[in-house]
């Protein structure tokens, strides 16, 4: 089975560098690109069509979560910095689990169809 393909999407650098260190230690995950802002960083996540976008809500700028999955078809993690929460977007899935939980999470919820 292929690595989940993880692209990173925050204005908070220490953010990004902490969640890059902590994929980069499990096996089954590679990080793919990064970037501060979906306004900018569009083009990019969809040429290298990431399985997961990690993203906090500011780095959006107007766009919902639920959105980016339709755009990109990829799964996208929300984080929300205020509190040891995550949301996921997937499909017409979504679910709020702990951030410890997350990596189970996206591991369990099925791969992204194309043109689903």
């Amino acid at each position: 089975m292929p690595n989940c393909r993880v692209y990173l999407l925050s204005e908070h650098q220490l953010l990004m560098s902490g969640l890059e260190s902590l994929i980069k230690t499990d096996n089954q995950m590679d990080v793919v690109g990064r970037g501060i802002s979906l306004a900018g960083d569009l083009p990019q996540i969809q040429n290298v069509r990431p399985d997961v976008i990690l993203v906090d809500g500011p780095s959006l700028h107007g766009k919902s979560a639920a959105e980016l999955a339709r755009i990109t078809g990829a799964k996208v993690v929300e984080i929300d910095l205020r509190d040891n929460r995550v949301t996921i977007h997937h499909r017409s899935v979504f679910l709020t689990a702990s951030s410890d939980e997350l990596l189970s999470v996206l591991l369990a919820l099925p791969p992204a169809v194309e043109g689903a």
